[in-house]
């Protein structure tokens, strides 16, 4: 095994990672090398106490250094992957175990290689999203939507991105977007209809609770709608609609 793949698992990301046991030989034998020819020239000048740094006189030696340096640096960028799979791997796995920084770092050296890839903004908006960094994620969901205007998952995050910000014109306008693109998710209206709720568009909060209704949801997401939809009821002085839909909250939270 090469030396770097004693390292920490983050430092080598593919297998191409690591020195070869040649390229290790050629630099150890020049760092022996050139050790060597140091001390000797800091014996010939002691009394000064002053290691001259000049050029060995052995052949022999100046082709051991000049090949290890020239042949290290290339081995060092061929451990560097050449492409964005192995950064995005590597972010997905730091995201799985919640290292945010890492998957960004990754997630930004995969865009280096693919600088038009909608879903690589995505996905490191969404990490800025997880480390509370909406407005970073924003600027990334901006590039995504001009790269692909119909994707609904850029929308999706932005929203999410808006609602961190408590800027619930935005996220409405984000939901309008996303539901005209997916209007067959009833979670979508349920989530327009709470931002609804918070802009007191009361009308607008029970035609989402309808629509959501209609399309079908959980027990405990039919039990917000109903409670969202007594509430707006009541902001409109319809009492009797009010208590009928308090009725269906209560039968649901049995």
């Amino acid at each position: 095994m090469c030396w770097i793949s004693e390292l920490s698992p983050d430092w080598c990301i593919s297998n191409s990672a690591c020195y070869s046991k040649r390229i290790y030989r050629i630099k150890h034998i020049a760092e022996i090398a050139w050790t060597s020819f140091a001390k000797i020239e800091s014996l010939k000048s002691a009394r000064l106490r002053v290691i001259p740094m000049r050029r060995p006189q052995s052949p022999f030696l100046v082709s051991i250094i000049l090949l290890s340096m020239l042949l290290i640096p290339i081995a060092y960028a061929k451990r560097q992957p050449q492409s964005p799979g192995p950064y995005i791997q590597a972010a997905n796995s730091f995201m799985q175990s919640n290292r945010y920084k890492d998957a960004i770092d990754n997630y930004s050296k995969a865009i280096k290689f693919d600088k038009n890839n909608p879903v690589l903004y995505q996905s490191r908006a969404n990490a800025n999203i997880s480390m509370a960094k909406p407005k970073k994620a924003i600027g990334d969901l901006n590039k995504a939507l001009s790269l692909d205007p119909n994707d609904p998952n850029s929308y999706n995050l932005r929203a999410r991105a808006y609602d961190a910000l408590a800027d619930f014109d935005k996220e409405k306008d984000d939901l309008d977007a996303l539901i005209k693109r997916t209007p067959e998710n009833g979670v979508n209206f349920l989530w327009r209809a709470r931002i609804n709720n918070q802009l007191k568009n009361t009308k607008a909060v029970i035609a989402d609770c309808d629509h959501a209704i209609n399309l079908g949801l959980g027990r405990q997401e039919l039990a917000d709608l109903y409670k969202l939809r007594a509430d707006s009821y009541k902001k409109l002085g319809k009492k009797t609609e009010a208590r009928q839909e308090l009725v269906k909250f209560n039968s649901l939270q049995q």
